[in-house]
């Protein structure tokens, strides 16, 4: 396949008129990064199935090197065997637009695992996950021209997820979910539990809760200059926020995408809060936080199901829980949360991770003898 790419001018970067599927490949999405400090290049490729636009985010690969960050892109509808030569094809579209510092290009692919058949499945129909590395690689390379990509040393992003379709009734949803979950539902509203939409003016009280959430998960703790800067970029869907003018006036090129913030109460005590995307058709549960305190009360499954039913009213088809762990496995510290997502009832999908493409061998392999694993869920890579 034949690629070939141009870097977007700044007006036509800030533009969905080139929009993409993905909420992370998008033109919104782009200009949070660039409001954060990263070198945003939005990309057009030119290719058999048409143009699409690409989104590379510019990061630090150690001294005086960059990487380029391609998250969920490109998006791309491919048969196994064709996505090899085509990310090969895409990174050498790509690479003469880079500086000469960077290092390499990091996918995240956008494509399903290549090994979800019946082969990597146990008798209780749990994915057993993909093979080794190398294995993969092997797969991935075998029709590519200079046997150049790498499976990175560890995912940026959760490549397993569960999405729900929302073309579904209220009453369909909820008989697929877990009897426990839907017991949690009705406890939290015999607990006298309400979730609201809040504004920015809610946030120093959400982001206490989502510190304390971070440290108890041992996850990555971001900023609140960073939720603030993307609700000012994006937009939020609340009507009733004291800041709506001026976060719809800087998110007016972005009319399709908007950020949901929603907080459970009880007592006039804020229980917890989750952070939602809509973008086109799809919904996105993006960041969570819960108190330590009357967790008997169950605002974590209120809150999901509140905005469940928002993105279904909104016209989203599918609500993407953005990240589970691979299988089912007890042992996994994060169990609790893969028990807690896959109770809503929708379908587990395994995404093919996060990929490298070098684009200097020895400053490659340099760099990833120095990377380590951060031991962690989440690592920010959002």
């Amino acid at each position: 396949m034949r690629i070939t790419a141009r870097l977007l001018t700044d007006e036509e970067a800030v533009s969905e008129e080139h929009g993409n599927a993905n909420l992370m490949q998008s033109a919104p999405w782009g200009e949070f990064k660039r409001r954060r400090g990263h070198l945003r290049r939005r990309l057009m490729l030119s290719t058999p199935q048409g143009g699409i636009a690409l989104l590379g985010i510019t990061r630090p690969a150690g001294p005086e090197q960059t990487s380029l960050y391609v998250p969920f892109g490109p998006e791309l509808d491919l048969a196994p065997e064709e996505r090899g030569p085509v990310l090969e094809a895409t990174a050498e579209a790509i690479a003469p637009q880079l500086p000469k510092d960077c290092v390499m290009l990091r996918f995240d692919l956008p494509w399903a695992s290549p090994y979800i058949d019946a082969d990597y499945y146990d008798h209780e129909g749990e994915w057993l996950g993909p093979p080794p590395d190398r294995i993969r690689e092997l797969r991935m390379n075998a029709a590519t021209e200079k046997r150049n990509l790498r499976k990175a040393p560890s995912d940026l992003n959760p490549p397993d997820t569960v999405v729900i379709d929302l073309r579904r009734t209220e009453e369909e949803l909820l008989a697929a979910m877990r009897p426990k979950t839907r017991y949690n539902i009705r406890i939290a509203e015999r607990h006298g539990v309400t979730v609201t939409e809040m504004g920015l003016d809610g946030l120093n009280a959400w982001y206490r809760l989502y510190s304390e959430t971070s440290t108890r998960q041992a996850i990555v703790c971001e900023e609140e200059s960073y939720f603030r800067d993307l609700f000012l970029t994006i937009g939020s869907g609340n009507r009733a926020t004291p800041h709506k003018a001026e976060a719809e006036a800087e998110a007016a090129a972005f009319t399709k995408t908007r950020l949901h913030f929603y907080g459970a109460w009880k007592n006039g005590r804020l229980l917890g809060g989750v952070i939602t995307a809509h973008h086109r058709r799809r919904a996105y549960y993006l960041f969570g936080a819960r108190s330590s305190e009357d967790r008997a009360a169950m605002p974590s499954y209120a809150l999901q199901w509140y905005a469940i039913r928002r993105a279904k009213a909104a016209g989203c088809r599918w609500y993407d829980m953005f990240g589970i762990p691979p299988s089912g496995d007890a042992y996994h510290p994060m169990h609790g949360l893969y028990r807690f997502k896959t109770g809503f009832g929708g379908r587990k999908a395994h995404y093919s991770g996060t990929w490298d493409y070098p684009l200097s061998a020895d400053r490659y392999d340099e760099l990833v003898q120095q990377q380590s694993a951060l031991g962690r869920y989440h690592t920010g890579a959002r």
